[in-house]
């Protein structure tokens, strides 16, 4: 079984994966960008955005726009939203983090949709995928190896360009894994056979792997104890 990043430490109550106030991604995230030129994964000041065609310089407009806060944030964008992404942990070097609570402040990039994945392993080792994302309007259980929960992603203002705090708690979401019907695919015009009930995912156990896909911009992402960090983690005005 592979070693945890996080293997023989005590975890404190709140647990900070990513903070955007630094000029680059911390090291032990990693990215993926498509084969697109509109495909970017940028840390930048809010009030920037990248030029076209994926260049790396930015543009900084003269006037503020509104819902910008002060310092950096991590911009992607792709036209494919499977093919770039953001993420801390896999499957050869899982996080292992046991905090329950799963936070992130981000902003949509207009009414583009995003979303926010995590892998849990549940407490006999059994691996699952649930995807949080801000286009879908019912959830669905897909039978992949590992099987993936794709849910709806509430957002205020139905998609303006607002920051907005999402913060989840993950022993409430696993146990859907075993509640929901898994929907049947096709592969090869052949329909693929239901997942396995004993494969599922049934209660919380640790945190394997964490990842952001576009289209949005994100200031930070943590893991805790407990719900929110507002007080902590107040947004700061530009």
């Amino acid at each position: 079984m592979p070693t945890a990043l996080l293997a023989g430490t005590v975890q404190p109550p709140t647990l900070t994966l990513l903070s955007s106030d630094n000029a680059s991604l911390p090291p032990l995230w990693k990215s993926q960008v498509g084969p697109s030129p509109k495909s970017t994964v940028q840390v930048l000041p809010d009030m920037a955005y990248p030029r076209p065609e994926g260049r790396s310089s930015q543009h900084v407009p003269k006037h503020k726009r509104g819902g910008n806060i002060a310092g950096n944030v991590v911009h992607l964008q792709s036209p494919m939203v499977g093919d770039t992404f953001i993420q801390i942990g896999s499957a050869e070097q899982p996080l292992g983090a046991t905090l329950p609570w799963l936070g992130a402040q981000v902003k949509a990039l207009g009414q583009r949709h995003w979303a926010l994945e995590v892998t849990v392993l549940d407490h006999r080792g059994r691996r699952g995928r649930i995807r949080l994302e801000s286009g879908r309007t019912e959830a669905a259980l897909l039978p992949r190896s590992p099987p993936l929960l794709r849910l709806p992603l509430a957002t205020p203002h139905d998609g303006a360009t607002e920051w907005c705090e999402v913060v989840v708690d993950l022993r409430q979401l696993v146990p859907l894994f075993r509640q929901l019907r898994p929907e049947e695919e096709e592969e090869n015009g052949k329909r693929k056979r239901r997942a396995d009930l004993a494969a599922m995912p049934e209660l919380f156990g640790s945190v394997e792997r964490v990842r952001v896909y576009p289209n949005c911009r994100v200031r930070r992402v943590w893991l805790a104890f407990e719900g929110g960090v507002r007080g902590e983690w107040a947004l700061k005005k530009a």
